[in-house]
């Protein structure tokens, strides 16, 4: 049986860590497939100088991932990690604003909604208005458009926050697996 999503770690290599322990926490006959990216870019470059260098290599990773993907998966989910003392959270970028809706309602059930944040991804140049609904806030990103702008696959971008380094893993990865769960639901529902 061939996978109808694909759940993608590791293109930061600070988070690499992360998704594999998410990864160990899904079904493995559920549908879903994991590619790992060992040699994943840093989070960020504070080097000046070498940003053009870390943007390319960033790019050309995503581009590699986009040739792996196409035409094999309905969805793409970018597993991401990130730290906010406030607490355990969640942001989901996406730019079909049905299947976002679609998890805003699962997400309300599960009372998960002060946690998780939706944000449409946007072109260029285009409004950044955001459609009524669930939908909190529009989002620009550097990922090639050929990445999200298409429906096949349909790119999700799940950004976890943690508390820190340490506390509050546990509940990272339940909220990742859950959300990932309801990706999983909506996109097969949309």
């Amino acid at each position: 049986m061939t996978a109808e999503a694909v759940l993608v770690t590791g293109v930061h290599a600070e988070e690499l860590e992360f998704g594999d322990r998410v990864s160990r926490r899904l079904e493995p006959s559920g549908g879903l497939e994991t590619l790992r990216i060992p040699e994943g870019v840093p989070q960020r470059c504070d080097d000046v100088e070498q940003q053009f260098r870390y943007e390319t290599r960033q790019r050309e990773l995503y581009l590699q991932l986009h040739q792996q993907v196409k035409g094999r998966f309905g969805l793409l989910i970018d597993l991401h990690s990130g730290y906010d003392e406030s607490g355990t959270s969640a942001d989901v970028y996406c730019r079909d604003p049905a299947l976002l809706d679609c998890v805003g309602c699962q997400v309300r059930d599960i009372r998960l909604r002060h946690r998780v944040r939706l944000l449409r991804i946007v072109a260029p140049g285009e409004r950044a208005g955001v459609p009524t609904g669930r939908i909190e806030a529009a989002a620009r990103t550097r990922i090639p458009p050929v990445i999200w702008e298409h429906d096949k696959p349909v790119y999700v971008g799940l950004e976890i926050y943690l508390p820190d380094r340490r506390d509050g893993r546990r509940d990272g990865e339940v909220l990742a697996q859950r959300l990932i769960e309801i990706l999983q639901r909506c996109h097969a529902d949309h």
